[in-house]
């Protein structure tokens, strides 16, 4: 399940968390993130990942975007976003 919600620039998006894992507080949502820097997303994904996991770690994406997913270590799940030019 996914859903949005934003205001003015500001948007939220959440989803589930993914099957293998057992549902915690915490992990039982993933906030999501969209950069609009390389350099962004990597310094974020860094910070979230030290004393984390990465769950996905940071790549390209077939939708043509950088992406990766990080349990920080406070067990909160965040999608991480950098959308490429087309």
């Amino acid at each position: 399940m996914h859903a949005r919600f934003g205001k003015g620039d500001f948007l939220i998006m959440v989803s589930d968390t993914f099957l293998e894992l057992p549902v915690n507080i915490g992990n039982n949502v993933s906030l999501a993130i969209t950069f609009e820097s390389e350099e962004d997303i990597q310094s974020v994904y860094d910070t979230l990942r030290e004393n984390g996991t990465a769950h996905m770690e940071l790549q390209d994406t077939f939708w043509n975007s950088k992406f990766a997913k990080v349990q920080d270590k406070f067990g909160v799940i965040w999608d991480l976003d950098f959308p490429k030019a087309k």
